[in-house]
């Protein structure tokens, strides 16, 4: 496999965009909070059940197909259906212990599609065991600040969705010292806390897989391209998701496909305001005989220049878009034909997801190492089946992980 790396570097504004995808400071002022839900009290009748585990069976291939294109379809395959609930635990029986008990929630762009969605999961899932969500952005104010607040307020455990513990672990420190937990989401890949986020105060993280997520997509490259695709990812230097993503992917090409080009660009979130131009450079350098596949890390990248760069070129046979977070920037493009396929990760599920490591935390169990949230391919193979003006919770083929959380819980 053959690797390039493509730098351009022209001096332009940050996008508001950015936000989706990175923790923002504004002022030194915390906010007032932004939303409050009180929940009703719930009575648990004890029961416990585990969600099976589901294997797609692998594709019929031809004597002569390729190995690594045969297993790249397979992967395809099984990521295109439903998902399945696999997470096991352990169970909790959680009663009416967390009554009252009250969360502070600090999502990066409350009113972004994907942090609503995640919120909106967090306070439906947190109403059923008895608790009461207050939610701030740290998209508009110093995540700091708003540690500060819920310490003074006394809140019961902290949320920091897309702000990394390491750059506020001096206001996470007072937290913890206070005994507070704090609950990390969606800056690594799942993991138990190392020693030194575990001493600044993180109990546990919630999270996608995003090296999978880096995997899936050299995955559909490969098997949508019969092996004949060239793949270029996007690289958002300093963002640990994303270089996690863009050494997945290179790794996974290489294993599926050893005689498939691969190339990055390098995209700081300083030139985000110039993707058009950072990607007509890519199709320059890098198209060639062969399908050209587009790997933008995030799908809020592709309607703020990746597309239209390729139509600017005149090359919408030739180059096509593969890209990663299943939000409303991304699908659109995917009924559309613009995007050929947008990995997603159930934001709603993540809520739930969320709560649940909350309960751990707050009933003095051991933090869950992986939530084991699912990735689904959305591609004009399953598109036609989703409605997107619907439940974004329902994207995913309708897998009731509410019961099966309610059912972790002793409900």
């Amino acid at each position: 496999m053959r690797t390039q790396v493509n730098r351009v570097f022209p001096v332009i504004a940050i996008l508001a965009v950015l936000t989706l995808v990175s923790a923002s400071c504004g002022d030194d002022t915390p906010a007032e909070p932004a939303e409050t839900t009180a929940a009703p009290t719930t009575t648990a009748a004890p029961t416990t059940t585990a969600a099976p585990t589901t294997t797609a069976a692998p594709v019929e291939t031809t004597a002569a197909e390729d190995p690594g294109v045969a297993e790249a379809k397979a992967i395809v395959e099984a990521l295109t259906a439903a998902p399945s609930f696999d997470f096991e635990g352990p169970p909790l029986d959680v009663g009416d212990q967390l009554q009252g008990k009250r969360i502070y929630a600090i999502g990066n762009g409350l009113e972004f599609f994907f942090v609503k969605n995640w919120l909106a999961g967090v306070e439906e899932a947190a109403a059923e065991l008895g608790m009461e969500v207050t939610a701030v952005d740290a998209g508009v104010n110093d995540p700091a600040g708003l540690i500060d607040q819920a310490v003074a307020q006394g809140y019961d455990v902290i949320l920091i969705q897309s702000v990394d513990s390491g750059t506020v672990a001096a206001p996470l420190a007072d937290a913890r010292d206070a005994g507070i937990p704090t609950i990390e989401l969606t800056t690594s890949d799942p993991h138990l806390p190392t020693a030194e986020e575990a001493a600044r105060g993180v109990f546990g993280y919630v999270t996608f897989c995003y090296s999978c997520a880096g995997e899936q997509m050299a995955a559909f490259i490969v098997a949508d391209s019969e092996g004949t695709g060239t793949g270029v990812i996007y690289t958002v230097p300093g963002l640990v998701v994303s270089e996690a993503m863009v050494a997945a992917f290179q790794d996974e090409m290489g294993r599926l496909c050893a005689d498939c080009e691969t190339g990055v660009i390098e995209a700081p979130f300083a030139q985000w305001g110039d993707l058009q131009g950072l990607t007509g450079t890519a199709i320059e350098t890098y198209l060639g005989d062969g399908p050209l596949y587009l790997v933008p890390v995030f799908d809020a990248m592709v309607p703020i220049g990746v597309a239209a760069a390729i139509a600017e070129k005149g090359v919408e046979d030739e180059v096509h878009i593969v890209t990663y977070n299943g939000t409303d920037a991304g699908l659109p493009g995917v009924a559309d034909g613009t995007v050929a396929a947008d990995i997603g990760g159930p934001q709603a599920w993540l809520g739930w997801a969320t709560v649940d490591q909350v309960a751990r935390a707050l009933l003095g169990a051991d933090p869950a190492a992986d939530e084991l949230l699912p990735h689904r391919i959305f591609s004009a193979e399953n598109i036609g089946d989703v409605d997107l003006a619907g439940p974004e919770h329902e994207w995913y083929g309708g897998t009731d992980f509410r019961a099966a959380y309610r059912a972790l819980w002793g409900m």
